[in-house]
C-alpha cells in the first residue's frame, strides 16, 4: 500500500513539473520578440532629424530678456546681445553701410524694422516715448547704452528729454504715472554729482500737472486756479 502511494505521488509531481515545463517555454517565446524591442541600455537618437526638433526661432524665444524698467542695464544688455545675435539682427546697432546695394539697402531696412520691434517690445512703457522718435535701430541702441550704461552728460540730457516728453495716458493708473515722472526728476538730480540738475518740487509738481490727459482737463484747471503751492506728495494724495 505504502508503495502504491509512493508511485502515485511520483507520478503526479511529474506531471506537475511537465505541466510547469511547457508554460514556461511557451510563455518565453511569446515574451522573447518583446524583450528584444527594449534593450537594457538604450543608444540616444543623434540623428539629424534629432537637432532638427529645435529650431533658431525656439532658441531665441527661450532667452528672449525680460522688460527692461530702468534698472539692472547691464545685465539687460548682455541678454539683448545673446538674443539679437541669435536672430542674426546684432549687426543693425553698428548702422547701416555707407556703401550698399539697393537689395542690400532694402534687406537691411527689414532687419532694422525686426530690431526696432525687439528693443520695444522688451521696454516698460514708460520708457517707450522718447525711442518712438528715433528713426533707426542704431539710434535707439545708442540711446539706451547714453542713458542707462555710463553717467555722463549725454545721460543727463537724454534724462531731460524723457522728462519732458513723458505723457500721461488715459488706460493707467494717474499715481503710478505721475510716480514714474517723479522718478525721473530724482534720477536727474542724481545723474552728474559734480554739477546735479536738481528740480524744484513745485516745478516737478507743475509738470505733473500739464501732462495730465484731456479727461482730467478740469481737475488740472482747478488746481491752477487755487492760491497755494503744490508739492509732489501733496499732489498725488489730492
Amino acid at each position: 500500500m505504502k508503495l502504491v502511494y509512493t508511485c502515485t505521488w511520483i507520478v503526479s509531481l511529474t506531471i506537475v513539473m511537465q505541466i510547469f515545463v511547457n508554460l514556461i517555454i511557451t510563455f518565453g517565446i511569446k515574451i522573447w520578440p518583446i524583450a528584444d524591442n527594449y534593450p537594457t541600455i538604450q543608444k540616444p537618437d543623434f540623428s539629424d532629424n534629432y537637432f532638427d526638433r529645435f529650431s533658431v526661432a525656439q532658441f531665441a524665444s527661450s532667452i528672449k530678456p525680460n522688460t527692461f524698467d530702468g534698472t539692472n542695464f547691464v545685465s539687460w544688455r548682455e541678454r539683448m546681445v545673446l538674443w539679437l545675435t541669435t536672430m542674426g539682427i546684432m549687426d543693425v546697432a553698428q548702422g547701416k553701410p555707407e556703401q550698399c546695394t539697393s537689395e542690400q539697402g532694402s534687406a537691411f531696412e527689414v532687419k532694422d524694422n525686426l530690431f526696432r520691434g525687439c528693443i520695444l517690445g522688451v521696454i516698460a512703457p514708460h520708457l517707450i516715448n522718447p525711442l518712438l522718435k528715433k528713426k533707426s535701430g542704431k539710434e535707439m541702441w545708442d540711446a539706451l547704452d547714453a542713458q542707462y550704461g555710463v553717467s555722463d552728460a549725454g545721460s543727463e540730457l537724454y534724462l531731460m528729454e524723457q522728462f519732458l516728453d513723458y505723457r500721461m495716458v488715459e488706460d493707467r493708473p494717474m499715481v503710478k504715472q505721475a510716480n514714474e515722472l517723479h522718478v525721473l526728476a530724482k534720477d536727474l538730480g542724481c545723474c552728474n554729482k559734480e554739477n546735479p540738475c536738481v528740480l524744484p518740487d513745485k516745478f516737478v509738481a507743475g509738470g505733473i500737472i500739464s501732462k495730465l490727459p484731456p479727461s482730467w482737463r478740469d481737475f488740472a484747471t482747478s488746481l491752477k486756479h487755487r492760491r497755494q503751492e503744490f508739492t509732489i506728495d501733496g499732489l498725488i494724495g489730492t
